[in-house]
């Protein structure tokens, strides 16, 4: 992303950062004549302007003053917002970082099984894990021989 006021550029963060310590004299705040404090930031590149009421319910003279770092905060970040939805003023992309590959395929239709049955062998140290009562055992098969007898 590019800072709307100079030719800096960067992460969307850094152009935030930047535009707070850099610009800070392009938001306007001001008390109006009915003792509400208000800020104000205009985009330059369409000139429209987002003023917008601060605390409402703070009748401290020096407020202002006081919090004036955090309304500008506030401020850049209302004119990102719009540089980005009025202006397609996409982020910078981030990074290239390697990309992982897929995961493999568990679960019954496509993953080898549990560790310690058939093809999937336990991990070095791992005692073989004891079955779970519920789950099905192999049966033992019975031939019927008619010569054997019972007794």
């Amino acid at each position: 992303m590019r800072c709307p006021f100079c030719d800096a550029h960067g992460a969307r963060s850094d152009v935030h950062a930047h535009l707070v310590a850099e610009h800070a004299d392009r938001v306007r705040t001001w008390e109006d004549d009915h003792g509400r404090r208000r800020y104000e930031i205009a985009c330059p590149q369409c000139g429209a302007a987002h003023a917008q009421r601060v605390k409402p319910r703070s009748h401290d003279p020096a407020f202002l003053e006081q919090f004036a770092a955090e309304i500008r905060l506030v401020a850049f970040d209302m004119l990102l917002c719009h540089l980005e939805a009025e202006h397609d003023a996409a982020p910078a992309p981030a990074a290239a970082a390697e990309v992982p590959g897929p995961l493999p395929r568990s679960g019954p239709g496509g993953g080898r099984g549990r560790p310690g049955d058939g093809a999937v062998p336990l991990p070095p140290g791992m005692p073989r894990p004891t079955p779970h009562p519920l789950e099905r055992r192999p049966v033992e098969v019975r031939t019927y021989d008619p010569a054997h007898k019972e007794r």
